[in-house]
């Protein structure tokens, strides 16, 4: 059955929920702005040797980014596929419901962009911590990369499966930060906010995925099918550039940034990671029946990707 967003007017963040503000007071009460555990060049001895103050600092960068990625994605990549299909700018014939639930998730992904926005402002006057990230995140980059290797043909359907990758993982930021009591209450509530719709998105793209992927030729299933765990690891691989640039405020050289970014995310540990954090969407593939593809099989196999 097609997923219908119809409690959104009474469910919805955009509709919903408060203005979210930071309190002064909460970091006197030694919350902090970032879980610990979910920033590993945190927890280098190299930085943990400089004290409090620098591991607050990387714990504010960490935040930043993640709320910079945010607003970048939901308006600058979701946003314009899922304005596709709500335009009925696809190839495939939708049920007229999802085209209107389309719209419902425009207006919550401009919303999510907008908080988080207003928090990164927020932030930067109650903590004077800059933001130092680069101005586009490595992910754009890295889908850039992508679409230059395939045929022009084929952008809109790439494009259009990394946003329901985007949309049906299962993140350990959406999962943890609302749920951690040490975490300064109103970054809890912003991603909670968060977290809320984009469960009601993982529901829609579901659907979305188990109706489009059959009705698509089996030349675009392979090309597109191919290219789908680098498109996995562009979303979910740490973002090694934003996090040099974190380090580059601390008395730290270059030979050092290099050696505690490498230290801190080993490709033992990355890849599982990223298995662990893609599983709901690899799990989708599967029952969707991408895998019966030897091909595409292949590809997931050699990323370590296949489930």
């Amino acid at each position: 059955m097609i997923y219908n967003l119809k409690n959104w007017e009474t469910k919805a963040s955009a509709r919903t929920k408060p203005h979210r503000i930071l309190s002064p007071e909460e970091q006197e009460e030694g919350k902090v702005f970032f879980p610990l555990h979910l920033v590993p060049v945190a927890q280098h001895p190299m930085v943990m040797d400089l004290g409090d103050d620098a591991v607050k600092q990387i714990l504010v960068s960490r935040l930043y980014n993640y709320l910079d990625f945010t607003r970048v994605l939901e308006i600058g990549v979701v946003n314009p596929v899922v304005t596709t299909i709500a335009l009925r700018q696809i190839e495939v014939e939708l049920p007229d419901i999802m085209y209107h639930d389309a719209v419902k998730i425009i207006t919550d992904e401009g919303y999510h962009a907008y908080q988080s926005d207003d928090l990164i402002s927020q932030i930067k006057s109650l903590t004077g911590v800059s933001y130092n990230s680069p101005k586009t995140p490595l992910l754009l980059h890295r889908l850039k990369e992508i679409l230059k290797e395939a045929d022009p043909e084929y952008h809109q359907l790439l494009q259009i499966f990394f946003v329901t990758i985007s949309e049906t993982l299962i993140s350990s930021i959406l999962s943890v930060v609302p749920k951690d009591k040490n975490v300064i209450t109103t970054v809890r509530k912003v991603v909670g906010d968060h977290a809320a719709d984009e469960g009601k998105h993982h529901a829609f793209f579901t659907d979305f995925l188990n109706y489009f992927w059959p009705r698509l030729s089996e030349k675009e299933q392979l090309v597109v099918g191919v290219f789908l765990p680098r498109l996995v690891y562009a979303f979910l691989e740490p973002d090694y550039v934003s996090i040099k640039s974190w380090l580059t405020s601390l008395p730290f050289n270059e030979k050092q940034i290099d050696e505690i970014v490498n230290e801190s995310y080993p490709q033992e540990k990355v890849i599982p990671n990223i298995k662990q954090d893609s599983r709901p969407t690899l799990q989708l593939f599967k029952k969707c029946g991408m895998f019966e593809n030897p091909q595409i099989a292949d590809a997931f196999a050699a990323k370590g990707l296949l489930c």
